[in-house]
């Protein structure tokens, strides 16, 4: 996706074309999201979803890999793409609150308590073609928005390659990608800070049903800790501009860290206000691990355009986004298989007088998912900051590197003329 991205768009200065392409496919494939097919027998459902998670994968990342990658030409400076960073998040942050509420209230829309259970169950599927019906026009229209009123600045327009050159540059380009300490030790942030996001993502809702047991009360939970993450990461951008990148991701890390030790030693007794609490403090540690490594990200592609004097967005942007995905696939499948190893009982083999129970090695597995794991993250993500070389005045002196490179290729195309 990054090399097609690079040489299709990039090359001939169409950045928004995929933007374009990808809208109507992205809507589609939400919408056949919340479809529940009755042509397909109940155990074929799997590959349904399977395949439109795929398709809805697949378009996802050709709509956000070249929309993340607008972000090093629209805010050339080093403040500035924090600040188009948290915006973009933010947006997206509370998109999904204002989506997430619009989709429980559609989806409810056709039950009756006077109905039987399975009316309701028909009602719901009802309710799940209508929410896809509002919300995917809006998903489609958005890219298609961007796509319009976005221009890309840049003069320069690279030369046509031919496939086989490309697929050669590609892979020099991979070689010289891993070959930029900067790029390998923002990856590694990156990697720390989306791990520990996604196994507190993935293990809350059972943290807060077998530990603390405030089931009831997840829904609440979780959008304190959406609501905390969107009004910190405008703090954050502020923090930023005044004390820089990295010490703002201490700074957050720090926050969250505390917040880890207060969440893993919880149990069934801590008040519901102190819940709350953790979930204001572990929205300020989510955003910091968003904003930071993405407003860094622009800061480590000048200096790869510096030293390879090429434009290579798409490929670095590409990595970022496909190791994101491996981060939520690590954290599902090692938290599954250490719940499993645990003894994790299933609905049907708990306590009839205690539905809530689980054994005492489960509790103690959420504790270190939820809490333990992401604390570690924490000190390794802060450890790697420490030798990132990228910081306001290095960027400067980048920028004024990259400005003198510029006007001396364009002084010899003057003179080749």
């Amino acid at each position: 996706m990054g090399q097609t991205k690079t040489v299709d768009i990039f090359q001939y200065d169409h950045a928004p074309l995929f933007l374009i392409k990808g809208s109507i496919p992205l809507a589609l494939s939400y919408w056949l999201l919340w479809q529940v097919p009755t042509f397909i027998t109940q155990n074929h459902l799997v590959y349904y979803y399977l395949g439109v998670l795929l398709l809805l994968n697949f378009v996802d990342t050709g709509v956000n890999v070249p929309y993340g990658s607008l972000t090093p030409e629209l805010a050339p400076e080093y403040d500035e793409r924090t600040l188009l960073t948290t915006i973009r998040f933010f947006c997206g942050m509370m998109g999904g609150i204002f989506g997430g509420f619009i989709h429980a209230i559609l989806i409810d829309l056709y039950k009756r308590p006077e109905h039987s259970a399975h009316e309701n169950e028909i009602a719901a599927r009802r309710g799940f073609t209508l929410s896809a019906s509002v919300l995917c026009p809006i998903i489609g229209i958005l890219p298609l928005i961007t796509a319009i009123f976005v221009r890309e600045t840049r003069t320069n327009p690279i030369k046509r390659e031919s496939v086989r050159n490309a697929i050669k540059s590609y892979f020099l380009g991979f070689r010289a990608t891993f070959s930029n300490k900067a790029y390998i030790l923002l990856l590694l942030i990156f990697l720390f800070s989306s791990t520990l996001i996604n196994f507190i993502q993935s293990n809350l809702a059972l943290w807060v049903k077998y530990v603390v047991k405030m089931d009831v009360d997840f829904p609440y939970f979780l959008l304190t800790v959406q609501g905390s993450a969107a009004v910190s990461m405008l703090l954050i951008e502020r923090m930023s501009k005044r004390f820089g990148k990295k010490k703002t991701y201490w700074i957050g890390m720090f926050i969250l860290f505390c917040n880890m030790i207060g969440i893993f030693f919880a149990t069934e007794t801590v008040p519901k206000t102190v819940v709350y609490l953790f979930c204001v403090l572990g929205g300020v540690g989510v955003a910091t691990g968003l904003i930071i490594p993405w407003s860094m990200l622009p800061d480590v592609i000048d200096l790869d355009r510096l030293t390879t004097s090429k434009r290579r967005e798409g490929e670095l942007y590409s990595i970022f986004s496909l190791l994101q995905k491996v981060a939520l696939a690590l954290a599902l499948a090692l938290s599954g298989y250490a719940l499993e190893g645990a003894g994790y009982l299933e609905p049907e083999e708990r306590l009839q007088d205690d539905p809530l129970y689980q054994p005492e090695a489960v509790i103690w597995t959420l504790k270190t998912m939820v809490a333990g794991i992401p604390a570690a993250m924490v000190l390794m993500g802060c450890f790697v900051v420490y030798f990132y070389p990228i910081d306001q005045k290095r960027h400067a002196e980048i920028l004024d590197l990259l400005r003198a490179k510029e006007d001396e290729d364009n002084a010899n195309l003057e003179q080749e003329e």
